[in-house]
């Protein structure tokens, strides 16, 4: 067994934490329906301390300097400690624990104790100004002097005095916005039932958080109940993953039935383990006073991340980590100055010609005839006095153009609502040239449409969707489910398929709700096919076969991964009480876990070259025994939260499939 500390929670709250020294995850039983465009939870990215000092050691090349040794040296101050696993026992009072991050968004670029230095380090890395600087300061020896010392201490002086204030203004406006978002108010559910407002920055770990809908979400989450009644929510992901499409998330079992009032006086606990960059994994259970019995996973699909949005509806989740153990701080890049190219084409420019007047300048001193004695002198006063083909005046004219093409374009009427962030590259949107997306929602907006199905011995487009629904409706009054010959039989088992296995929930008004495109495009075409899907909630869902009602009800569902690139569900028919397993996937991974046939790779290459997106959906009829023998290997691999082996549903791959 793994040693652990035991830390306090805040009394409000009444939440305790054990915090284990040993890295620990619990089996992961399914796989969430995501795609693998989404690269964010493999981005890199400087951490805190060391890690910032060698973003820092990167940016400014390879010398260290003071600027960033005391911006690196606050950092760490600063830092909080390495995070760990939790588990939270909810409604046991103990104080909060000293190490959790506060809740606190802060986007700003600099600390205000190393603000000037940090400005006047990034400026006089750039050839540029550290030429102008040089010039000034030579003007300061009597011997050098060429001129009044006014003339080339003031240009210099303005640019920097411009770039400090632009640096500070955009600063100061990133104050702003993390200003708003820490002060935004939140109702917070108390241990004794009642409901406080706090402000963002005041969630702690283990708080209670009431969600309305269209409200930001303020931190990782897990969710435990919605007011709709099977649990579900649908929130919106585009500020974290760029993801347009809806996301669909349910409560635990164990706490949807639950009120207001027995939620905030339960006790269970909660395991989580410890932050992690991935916005697509997340390994956890809940667990309540009922012994082995009382053990529910959670996993990515009972979970809200910081920065997403509720879509409707109301919510209630429990804060597991926060501040900059979010999955959007650890994702988020550290900020830094940026340089556009027509900064680094101009230092280039100024390097050429800084060449130019030094050969100029060691030609005029060979043609002066000085003393040998002299000569160092001479150059100098030469080099000095070419200075000015190097024009200061071009970084000035420069600046002003950026921040009043910056303040054109947040007034654009034809952009309304746009937010320039950052003043000194406003000029590089006149230079993009491509815009490139892997995004296939991007050329279909994702509307999607099912065209063609095959099942071996025939193929339908949609324009049989007449002769597939009558097919269904005489296979289902007159023949009994499960495994069967014959076109009709296949075709039947197909549209069961189709409108069972997926997360899509009816609208009550004949429409589908749904994060993926596909899945509604799916439930579209078994609608048009006279096989309905009405109701669903967490255990059952009901179908319409004809017009005749057919319950289901839901034993197990395994959600789509990027991993597995597959989704699963094992359903049990009311009427007839056999249990079928259902499963969906990409041809690449189905094609070698489906019974073996000679058409099905030969016609996915053929759809594919069609220029049709594939998918190959299979089903498995299982006797009572099979599913108990399943079920009981898949609770053990639940309850264990200490193995560090995932499962998943391959636990039953031996098990061939009929596509």
């Amino acid at each position: 067994m793994p040693r652990y500390s035991r830390m306090r929670m805040p009394s409000g709250q009444g939440v305790e934490m054990d915090t284990f020294d040993e890295q620990q995850s619990a089996d992961d039983v399914t796989v969430s329906l995501r795609s693998a465009e989404g690269g964010i939870g493999r981005t890199e990215t400087a951490g805190v301390g060391m890690g910032m000092a060698a973003s820092r050691r990167r940016a400014g090349g390879r010398f260290w300097c003071l600027p960033s040794l005391l911006h690196d040296s606050f950092v760490r101050f600063t830092a909080t400690p390495e995070p760990s696993c939790r588990t939270l026992f909810l409604n046991v009072h103990r104080p909060c624990p000293p190490n959790m991050p506060p809740n606190v968004v802060r986007n700003q670029k600099y600390y205000a104790p190393t603000f000037v230095l940090q400005v006047l380090y990034e400026q006089f890395r750039m050839f540029f100004n550290l030429y102008f600087l040089l010039v000034a300061v030579s003007q300061f020896i009597p011997a050098l002097r060429v001129g009044f010392l006014f003339t080339y201490i003031a240009p210099l002086v303005f640019v920097l005095a411009v770039t400090l204030l632009k640096e500070g203004y955009d600063d100061y406006k990133r104050f702003l916005r993390d200003h708003e978002a820490n002060s935004t108010p939140y109702s917070v559910l108390d241990s004794d039932g009642t409901v406080r407002t706090v402000p963002s920055s005041k969630l702690r770990v283990g708080d209670l958080v009431v969600l309305k809908a269209n409200e930001r979400v303020p931190a990782d989450m897990v969710l435990l109940h919605t007011s709709e009644k099977g649990g579900a929510v649908f929130i919106r992901t585009d500020q974290l993953d760029g993801e347009t499409d809806w996301k669909l998330r349910r409560a635990p079992v164990a706490t949807q039935g639950m009120t207001d009032e027995q939620l905030s006086s339960s006790q269970f606990s909660i395991f989580a383990d410890k932050p992690i960059k991935d916005i697509y994994a997340f390994t956890g259970n809940l667990e309540t006073d009922e012994g082995q019995d009382g053990v529910e996973p959670l996993s990515l699909g009972n979970t809200i991340w910081a920065n997403t949005v509720l879509c409707a509806g109301r919510a209630i989740g429990i804060v597991v980590y926060s501040g900059k153990e979010t999955r959007a701080a650890m994702n988020a890049n550290v900020p830094h100055s940026k340089v556009g190219l027509v900064d680094m084409e101009i230092n280039k420019v100024a390097k050429q010609l800084f060449l130019l007047s030094a050969t100029l300048s060691v030609v005029m001193t060979a043609l002066s005839g000085v003393s040998s004695t002299a000569w160092v002198q001479t150059l100098a006063r030469f080099i000095i006095l070419f200075s000015a083909i190097v024009p200061i005046s071009l970084r000035v004219n420069m600046d002003m153009a950026k921040t009043v093409h910056s303040l054109l374009i947040m007034k654009d009427k034809s952009i309304d609502g746009t937010v320039v962030r950052s003043s000194f590259i406003p000029e590089e949107l006149g230079r993009v040239s491509y815009l490139l997306s892997d995004k296939t929602g991007t050329l279909t907006r994702n509307e999607m449409v099912l065209k063609k199905i095959h099942v071996g011995d025939a193929s339908f487009d949609d324009g049989n969707v007449p002769e597939i629904a009558s097919m269904v409706v005489r296979v289902d009054k007159t023949e009994p489910v499960g495994p069967a010959s014959g076109v009709a039989a296949k075709v039947h088992r197909l549209m069961m398929a189709l409108s069972v296995c997926h997360a899509v929930n009816p609208t009550g008004d004949g429409d589908f709700q749904a994060s993926s495109p596909d899945e509604v495009a799916l439930v579209q075409f078994a609608k048009d096919a006279d096989v309905t899907l009405t109701q669903r909630d967490i255990t059952f869902m009901t179908v319409e076969v004809g017009g005749k009602p057919v319950r289901f009800e839901i034993l197990q569902i395994f959600p789509f991964s990027s991993d597995t690139k597959r989704m699963g569900i094992i359903v049990r028919r009311e009427d007839t009480g056999t249990i079928t397993f259902y499963v969906k996937g990409a041809d690449a991974v189905m094609l070698k876990r489906v019974r073996f046939s000679d058409w099905l790779e030969e016609e996915c290459g053929n759809l594919s070259r069609e220029g049709l997106r594939t998918l190959v959906v299979a089903s498995k009829p299982l006797t009572q025994r099979e599913y108990d023998h399943f079920q009981s290997r898949l609770q053990q691999a639940r309850a264990s939260t200490l193995s560090s082996t995932p499962v998943s549903p391959s636990t039953c791959k031996s098990s061939s499939m009929d596509s």
